[in-house]
This record gives structure tokens, sequence and C-alpha cells, in this order.
């Protein structure tokens, strides 16, 4: 086979593989705008019916990680094919559910099928291109992802209003299907599979912990807030997170490694991707709502409007990878937290103007944008070099966690404050609106919690770099300085533009006499304690 032809072969086989991106994608961002549709025809309400959303993205965010890890094992290009076909069938029971357990079962098997296919495309990439084409195919599905993800409401909101929301589910089967079937036929066959344990039980705690933590969100108003049920599941997740806290600190191969999690940085750079999380699924949750049940509007206009915020993430994810390599990422968080909370506040303060919505949710998906792309490089740069895939991993598993939970909580919370019955399609004016005004609170709490986290985590950086502490740490094979945004820039490994220099703000003495000069924030290189190895003069800062 000529190069030319392997070329096209690599290209044709990302194809197929960024068709199962589309359809993932658009299953999930597509099923808020039939929320309403659903509750009305199988007579639940709107805290019940929002489990269409949250049921899909917290099964595959929870088992995101695992399915990462299987792939690694048996083979992605098998665990892929194994969770499309997992998706078509969940598809096809999802569109003839008779009942709302029914439909929340088969999302939630939807859910276990995307959860293998997100990271194996990603994977599968990864082993097709060589290391000089990588980023084109990488940066190629990037782009796949953010479209899905704005092509999702309008296309179910034409979808739901001119078939009904059953054809969501039923026209997504035969999609997955031939995506399934190109796959199949254009990604090369794994290598043979390998012996290893994927530490099952540590998933199903922590799959245990997290839904035994959001079921009673989301229904505790139903239940009362200190009934049994709610009461005991909350103790069943506090139980399962000392279980499952105790089981990766003595496994012999944990799912999570207490390593990974000490790694500095990572818990900083997740929270920032959870919080943006909770920022887009509480604008996307609440703007079609209250279109539908306060408004009347139909959905096909509900997903237009809301479509304008993964738009501006798509338009904002074209220069926030270049703003990353050239800003820290504190500066970034910094200025997305503050565009969030402008965007929410805007959507909360709209009223009945449909060009304030507009404007509000473009201004929100450009803060998100300055804040999805940048963390998800940094989360590479703070991870241990041995634990990047499974970093990666729980990073995103984070991040679809908080989408689901926030969309639980503002569904909660829009219920409560308006009042509005999902059984008519249009309902009380100023209670609809007082309803999205709350919601949108939502998004603007979790807007500020980000501008407080990136305001920690500057404060930190300068700290860091006035420290006479470390020495930057050296990659593992050039020896050229290893970059983290989080703090001082330190260098960087490759190409790129040249960074700024640090400003070196102390020196001290080293042993015998000889001055030492620090910089760069998260580095390893220097022994405990400050000291300097006898006989050795420190590196340049």
């Amino acid at each position: 086979m000529s190069a030319d032809q392997a070329s096209l072969r690599r290209w044709a086989a990302l194809a197929s593989l960024l068709g199962g991106t589309v359809v993932a994608t658009v299953n999930n961002s597509m099923s808020g705008v039939a929320v309403p549709f659903v509750a009305e025809d199988l007579d639940v309400g709107l805290s019940t019916s929002v489990w269409l959303v949250t049921a899909f993205s917290l099964t595959g965010g929870v088992l995101m990680p695992l399915a990462g890890r299987i792939g690694d094992i048996v083979g992605t290009r098998r665990t892929f094919l194994a969770g499309a076909v997992i998706m078509a069938v969940a598809s096809v029971v999802a569109g003839l559910a008779p009942t709302m357990p029914v439909l929340i079962a088969a999302r939630v098997v939807q859910g276990l099928g995307a959860s293998s296919v997100l990271p194996c495309v990603m994977a599968t990439i990864g082993r097709l291109f060589p290391a000089d084409q990588r980023g084109r195919g990488t940066g190629l599905w990037a782009a796949v992802n953010s479209a899905s993800l704005a092509a999702g409401p309008s296309v179910g909101g034409v979808v739901v209003e001119g078939l009904g929301w059953r054809w969501m589910f039923l026209l997504s089967a035969p999609a997955i299907l031939v995506v399934a079937g190109v796959a199949w036929r254009l990604v090369p066959p794994d290598p043979p599979a390998r012996a290893a344990n994927p530490d099952g039980r540590g998933a199903l705690l922590l799959a245990a912990a997290v839904a035994a933590f959001v079921l009673p969100v989301t229904e505790g108003r139903a239940w009362g807030w200190t009934s049994a049920p709610t009461l005991l599941l909350v103790a069943v997740s506090a139980g399962a997170t000392a279980l499952l806290v105790r089981h990766v600190r003595t496994a012999a191969h944990p799912f999570v490694t207490p390593a990974l999690l000490r790694a500095r940085g990572f818990a900083s750079v997740s929270g920032l991707a959870a919080l943006q999380m909770v920022v887009l699924f509480a604008l996307t949750f609440v703007v079609p709502v209250y279109l539908v049940l306060g408004r009347g509007d139909a959905a096909g206009v509900a997903g237009l409007v809301t479509s304008s915020l993964p738009v501006s993430m798509l338009l904002g994810a074209l220069v926030a990878g270049r703003l990353a390599d050239s800003f820290d990422l504190p500066r970034l968080a910094l200025a997305g937290g503050s565009l969030c909370a402008l965007g929410a506040g805007g959507v909360a303060l709209s009223g009945t103007s449909t060009i304030g919505l507009v404007a509000g949710l473009a201004v929100a998906g450009a803060g998100i944008s300055l804040i999805q792309a940048p963390t998800a490089a940094e989360v590479t740069r703070v991870a241990p070099a041995d634990q990047v895939g499974i970093a990666a991993g729980v990073f995103n598993s984070a991040r679809f966690v908080a989408g689901g939970i926030g969309a639980a909580v503002t569904a909660l919370v829009f219920e409560v404050v308006s009042g509005v019955d999902p059984e008519t399609t249009a309902s009380g004016g100023a209670a609809a609106r007082a309803g999205l005004r709350a919601g949108a609170g939502v998004g603007l709490a979790a807007a500020v919690a980000i501008i407080a986290l990136a305001a920690v985590l500057a404060r930190g950086s300068r700290l860091e770099v006035s420290r006479p502490s470390a020495r930057p740490r050296r990659g593992p094979r050039t020896g050229t300085p290893v970059r983290s945004r989080l703090g001082a820039r330190s260098g960087r490994t490759g190409g790129g533009p040249t960074p700024r220099p640090v400003r070196r703000t102390r020196r001290r003495r080293g042993p015998r006499g000889r001055r030492a000069s620090w910089a760069g924030a998260g580095a390893t290189g220097r022994a405990p304690g400050g000291s300097v190895p006898r006989g050795r003069r420190p590196g340049p800062g």
C-alpha cells in the first residue's frame, strides 16, 4: 500500500469514528428539548422527566474511565463496535418505551454504550495517526464534537415537532448501525488482547456513590427531604464513597490511583471543567423548558434559540487553543468564568426577549469555550506521565457527572420556584419567568465558583513564582523544561512560541556558598526540604 493510500485509509477510518461522535453527542444534546413533551406524554413530573437527560449523561460519565481501560485491554476497535451496537438496541427500546421507568432504563443502557464510544474514538485516533498528523485528527474530532453539540437542540426540536419525541431515538438506531458497519470495514483491527484487571469493583463503587447522591437531589421534594428513602440514599452515597477511598488506597491496581489524585493541579483543573459543565447544562435545560412551557413556543423555536450557546462554543473553540498557548489557565478561567456569569445573568434578566436569551446564551458559550479546551490540555500536563489516559477518563467523567447533576438541580429549582405544570404546553408567564431566573441562577452560581477557583489558582501561581522551592521538571527524553499553565512559564517541550522569561524574585545561597535560582510552578526536580545535592549546581530557572 502506497503512502497516499495509507493516508486516505486513515482519514476514511477517522470519518467513520467521527460518525460515532456525531450520533453520541447529538443523542446527549438534543434530549433536553423533548423533556416537556415526554413529561406530558408519559404523565410524569418535570423532575422525573429530566432523567431523560440525566440518565444518559451520568451513566456515560461514570463508566467512561472504565470503558477506556477496557479498550486498552481488549482493543479500542472492538470496544467501539460493542458500544455502538449497545446504543442501537437501547435506542429502539427508548423509542418504544411505554412508561417512564422503561425509558430511563433504556437511556441508562444508551449511556453505557456511549461510555465505550467516546474514549475509544480518541484512543483509536492516537493509534491510527502518526505524531505529525495526530493534532489534525484530534482537532477535527473536537470541531465535529462542538458542531454536533450545536446541532443537537435544533435537530431534536425539528424531530419532536414534526414526528414526535419517540422518533429521536428510533432514527438514531439505524444511524448508529451504519456508523458501526463503516467503522468495522475501515478501522484497522486491534492488536491481540492482553490480560489485565479493569477494576470493576472500583467502577461500581464510584457509580453507586454518584447515583445514590443524584437520586435524592432530583426526587427529594417529592419524597420529602427528611424521608427515609432520601436519608437512606444519602447514607448509601457516603458509604460507597468511603469504600471507594479505601479501595483506591489498598487495591493492587485501583480504578483511580492515589498518585493521580495527588497530582498537583489535577483536582483544580477537573473542578473548573466540571463547573463549566454545570453552566452549560443549566442554561441549555432551563431555556427550552421556559420557551415551551412559559411562552408556548414550538419545540423547533426552542431548539434554535438554545443552539446559540453551542454555536458560540464552536466559534470560541477556534481561538481558545491559540489563547491556551499564550496565557496561563487561571487567566483564561477568570475571563471565561466572567463571561459565563455575564451570560447567565443576561438570560435571567432577559424577560420575554428572544434577543436577550440568544445574546446571553452566546456570551455564556464564549466563556465556556475559554475553559473547556484549556482545561483539557492542562490535565495532560499535570497528570503523571504514566497515567495520562486514565486522567483524561476521570477528567471527562467529572465533566459528564457534573453536567447531569446541574441539569437535575436546575429542573428541581425551576419546578419549585415556578410551579409550572408540565402537563400543559403553555402556562403562567410570570411564574415561568421566575423559574427561568432561578434556573439561570444555578448557572450563575457555578460561574461565580469558576471565578473564585480561578482566582485561587492565579494567586497560587504568583506565590509559586516567588517561592525558591523547586526546579522546573524535565521532559523524559529531551531534558527540556515541561510547561504547566497552572503557574509560571518554565519552558515547553517541542515547538511552539517561546515562553516569556520568569521573573526571579528571590535568590538564596545553596550549600558551600553557591547561589541557586528557582522558577516554575509544579516543579518536581528538587529534593525534599529544599536541599541541594552536594557537588551539583542547580539548573537554570
